[in-house]
C-alpha cells in the first residue's frame, strides 16, 4: 500500500496490539503468510519459465503471457469451431473467431432440452469437470431469462489444456441427450 504519511497517520488502523502506532507499521496485521508468499513466488517463477530460460524475469513473464494468450486463443478457436457442429448448443458471449483477442477462453453454454446441472453432471461422470449455475452474475442470468433453468454451463480452457481435450469436450457435448 502507498499513501501520504500524514494521511496514513490520521487514519485509524485495525491492527494487532504489538504493531506500532505510526505508519507504516500500524498497517501490519501480524505475521506475514510466508506459505502464501512462497506460493506466489513459485507461481511467478512457473509463469516466467514459460517465457524462456534466459533473460530478466520480467521479460520472460511478458513473453510467457504472450505465448499463453496465443495458445489459449487457438484453444478457443478450436472450441468455437467445434461448438457450431453440436446440435442445440448455444455459446454465449463473443463467438466470432476474428474477435478472440476480446475474450477469455471460458465459455458459458446451454444445451437445448437439458438443464445446466444435468449437462455438468453428465460431463462430470465422464471426467470432464465444468461448473453450472449463475456464477454470481444473477442480474445477467435474470436478464437472459436463464435463472429458471439453472443458469449456464461454464467451460474453461487454460494454457495447460490440449487440443485433444477441447475435442473431447465438444464430442461429449454432442453425445449428450
Amino acid at each position: 500500500m502507498y499513501g501520504k504519511y500524514e494521511l496514513l497517520d490520521s487514519l485509524m488502523a485495525y491492527k494487532v496490539r504489538p504493531a506500532p502506532a505510526k505508519p507504516a507499521g500500524k498497517w501490519e496485521t501480524g505475521t506475514q503468510s510466508f506459505e502464501s508468499l512462497a506460493g506466489v513466488t513459485a507461481a511467478v517463477d512457473y509463469l516466467a519459465s514459460l517465457g524462456g530460460e534466459t533473460g530478466p524475469r520480467r521479460e520472460r513473464l511478458v513473453q510467457a503471457m504472450q505465448h499463453i494468450k496465443a495458445y489459449e486463443m487457438s484453444l478457443s478457436q478450436r472450441f468455437l469451431m467445434g461448438a457450431t457442429q453440436v446440435t442445440g448448443l448455444r455459446v454465449y458471449g463473443i463467438t466470432d473467431v476474428e474477435r478472440l483477442a476480446e475474450r477469455t477462453p471460458t465459455f458459458a453454454v446451454s444445451l437445448a432440452g437439458m438443464s445446466a446441472e444435468a449437462v455438468a453432471t453428465q460431463l462430470g461422470d465422464q471426467g470432464i469437470f465444468v461448473w453450472h449455475g449463475h456464477y454470481y452474475a444473477v442480474a445477467v442470468m435474470e436478464r437472459l431469462g436463464l435463472m429458471e433453468q439453472g443458469g449456464l454451463v461454464r467451460i474453461g480452457f487454460v494454457h495447460y489444456n490440449t487440443a485433444d481435450e477441447v475435442d473431447r469436450v465438444v464430442n461429449a457435448l454432442a453425445a449428450l441427450r
